[in-house]
């Protein structure tokens, strides 16, 4: 075994089994979080995803480390459709990231936030949605 790993992996391996991560693009990722019991375990849940990341991963024998900025937005509290929920959670992780690498923001900290009326398109099915960003490389051991 070459002791390979990725930050992505590591990342998926610290949610619930019943979630979904997907790439967005670039660096960004989204985990859809359908069966959780309240707001604490979304934030549990995304600190297990900060904690995962800041792990050095091994790439043909170089190690790496990269970090997580998450930004929490849940429905319908935040949100009542998919594509504004995907956006508060945006918000919130840009806020994260230009106020400490490797940390969680919810929406509902932001000043600005405030709940929206949903927008026409899909409607959300599930209750939580947690984005986050990934930087790679931050350093090289």
């Amino acid at each position: 075994s070459s002791g390979r790993s990725s930050a992505p992996s590591s990342a998926s391996s610290s949610v619930p089994g019943e979630s979904i991560v997907a790439r967005l693009g670039g660096d960004e990722f989204a985990l859809l979080l359908p069966a959780l019991g309240d707001k604490s375990d979304a934030v549990e849940t995304a600190w297990r995803v900060v904690e995962a990341c800041n792990q050095p991963f091994i790439i043909n024998g170089n190690s790496w480390q990269c970090s997580a900025s998450v930004g929490l937005s849940f429905f319908p509290d935040d949100a009542r459709s998919a594509e504004l929920l995907q956006k508060n959670a945006d918000l919130a992780m840009y806020c994260a990231k230009r106020t400490a690498r490797g940390t969680v923001v919810r929406f509902e900290e932001l000043p600005s936030a405030k709940a929206e009326p949903a927008l026409p398109g899909k409607q959300a099915t599930g209750p939580n949605v947690l984005t986050s960003a990934l930087s790679l490389p931050l350093s090289i051991a």
